[in-house]
């Protein structure tokens, strides 16, 4: 059994969604942000993070890594500043997401057909 909090991960219920709203449930270094929710699809499985923006009132911090930490999805901010308990809202940057991450029925098996 995985131990893996992923049901604040949207991304897994809607693979399509571009932004949500967050409360901020840790803060590790200053810039390890762990969110109540996410849209933001961790590295894993050879597929990079996506990348985007957390924004808290007017200040904009963009989300440079997303990877899974201790089972909770930790984003990766480029400045310090969210404070745990901050109410923010994330924006995945659509465009650069992988091809890969808008097939969620992906599967290897039907790109090699000999």
């Amino acid at each position: 059994m995985r131990n893996e909090n992923m049901h604040g991960a949207l991304y897994m219920k809607d693979c399509y969604l571009k932004e949500c709203t967050a409360v901020v449930k840790s803060v590790n270094d200053e810039k390890y942000i762990v969110l109540d929710k996410t849209v933001f699809y961790p590295q894993g499985g050879g597929v990079p993070s996506d990348t985007g923006n957390i924004l808290k009132g007017d200040d904009e911090y963009g989300v440079v890594f997303v990877g899974k930490v201790e089972g909770e999805i930790s984003h990766e901010v480029d400045r310090p500043g969210i404070k745990e308990g901050d109410e923010v809202k994330c924006i995945i940057d659509w465009d650069g997401r992988s091809i890969l991450h808008n097939f969620p029925d992906y599967n290897v098996d039907g790109i090699f057909t000999f």
